[in-house]
């Protein structure tokens, strides 16, 4: 039985993921790893590290020796490492090291962090990303603190001009001879044995500082050094009005599907949606919108074509451009109307049902391959189809007898090694091919989910409590009596 479902369509002027995981007002923290380097083993290896064009990967080690004596060494397959500001001493003591890359393509490369000599690290590795896609190094800082009897605090400083930056993110290494005290406010904080990784967001204004202070005063204790970046999205520029040298207006197309209006921008408290808050906040929210059929092919094939379901024919799965009905034969879709004015026109993932779309025949027939082309006359650049990612496990039923695909499940892998980020992820490739282009541009992107099965990353599974959520009085009855 299907349900009654509501789609919600958006026209943008920006690709943005949906509740992207640390997010922080315009750059987020896409992944953290670390791990300890030992004389024993002196290299980290961090595989399978997932980026996008235009994404940092920083890298930073906290080590109990000087860069002179034991350096540390960062590698990447996606690309060669800046070491920015390595923060030595002039005798063999702690040593903080900060280096990063801005990686040109998008993929799933290895990164290691090496040390030589006898040596002992905590190494640590982030990906941050920005809305924009642009990423830059906004300052940097250090410090070496080589009196060891010395209480004073020691501080990394960071300075900038232009307007107050309220988007940027610090990441740092301090390594010492004693406890550290931190600085509040701090998001991410690896100890291990004194030497620390930390990433600080709470912060606006032109420029930003962080204060350690130490807990044992016997004599060469207070040795210590520190080193830290600061990144921005576009620098701390604003981004640019306009993504495409055209001066027509182009269009982002996002579908949603089964998307109802359960979302912050429609009052719902307990969903957690910024950046399509966001999104709704800088446009205008259509707040009695109605599902035209309660199934995806028909509603579908309805806002395309202008038509209703009981005007086009379509229904059911059936094909909206070789139906009986003669409204069809001459049939100008939305993304193909644009196309005809002089737009580049694109698309990936799930605009319309791939049920009621396909490539088309002389004799107007319409092949079953829609997955893999969409609808032809729509799109000027040829359909791209996006990997379909992580799907469901299957389980044992007892009370039906059979091995079925489980409704709900969370998996710990990234966005993606999902479908809907693999969508993203082309979606955002096409997007910056259409803006490098001379013609204005319609880009379709239409993501499956929340759609069954409720398979997604854990990190959204766990924005969330289970004893928040209230079942509906007559939800277990009803599904019992319809056998579903």
């Amino acid at each position: 039985m299907k349900l009654m479902k509501s789609k919600m369509f958006m026209l943008a002027t920006g690709l943005v993921k949906l509740l992207a995981p640390g997010a922080i007002a315009g750059v987020a923290v896409e992944d953290f790893q670390t791990q300890s380097i030992t004389p024993d083993g002196l290299t980290n290896s961090y595989g399978g590290v997932t980026i996008q064009a235009g994404d940092a990967i920083v890298m930073t080690a906290g080590s109990n020796k000087k860069h002179s004596v034991a350096p540390i060494s960062f590698s990447s397959s996606a690309g060669t490492f800046v070491p920015v500001n390595t923060s030595g001493l002039s005798d063999p003591y702690p040593c903080a090291y900060t280096a990063y890359l801005i990686a040109e393509t998008n993929g799933t490369y290895d990164c290691e962090a090496s040390a030589t000599g006898s040596v002992y690290a905590q190494t640590g590795l982030y990906v941050l990303r920005a809305d924009s896609g642009e990423l830059a190094l906004l300052d940097s800082a250090t410090y070496a603190n080589n009196d060891g009897n010395s209480e004073a605090d020691q501080t990394l400083t960071y300075e900038w001009g232009g307007a107050d930056m309220t988007n940027a993110v610090v990441i740092e290494a301090v390594s010492s001879r004693t406890s550290l005290i931190t600085p509040a406010d701090v998001d991410i904080d690896a100890s291990a044995v004194d030497k620390r990784l930390l990433c600080s967001t709470n912060f606006s204004g032109t420029s930003f500082s962080s204060t350690y202070g130490f807990s044992d005063g016997t004599v060469d204790a207070m040795t210590s050094s520190g080193a830290g970046l600061i990144f921005s999205e576009n620098g701390g520029a604003p981004p640019p009005d306009q993504i495409s040298p055209s001066e027509g207006t182009n269009v982002l197309f996002i579908a949603i599907d089964d998307m109802k209006t359960l979302m912050g921008c429609y009052g719902d408290a307990q969903a957690l949606t910024p950046r399509i808050d966001g999104l709704a906040s800088n446009g205008v929210t259509f707040l009695n919108a109605q599902c035209q059929w309660a199934v995806c092919g028909p509603s579908r094939a309805s806002i395309m074509t202008g038509l209703m379901p009981e005007q086009n024919g379509v229904m059911g799965f059936v094909k909206m451009r070789h139906n009986d009905n003669a409204q069809l034969h001459d049939l100008v879709t939305l993304p193909q109307h644009f196309k005809n004015n002089g737009y580049e026109t694109a698309a990936t993932g799930k605009l319309n049902d791939p049920r009621c779309v396909g490539s088309i025949n002389p004799d107007g027939t319409v092949n079953d391959d829609g997955s893999t082309v969409d609808d032809p006359p729509s799109w000027s650049t040829p359909y791209v189809k996006a990997a379909s990612g992580q799907g469901s496990t299957t389980a044992y039923s007892p009370d039906l007898n059979a091995t079925i695909k489980l409704a709900a499940e969370s998996v710990d892998l990234p966005d993606s090694s999902f479908g809907d980020g693999s969508i993203c992820d082309e979606g955002i490739t096409l997007l910056q091919t259409l803006a490098s282009g001379d013609k204005p541009f319609f880009l379709g992107v239409g993501f499956k989910k929340p759609h069954l099965p409720f398979l997604a990353p854990k990190q959204y599974f766990d924005l969330y409590s289970r004893e928040d959520f209230t079942p509906h009085p007559n939800g277990h009855d009803q599904c019992h009596r319809l056998h579903v």
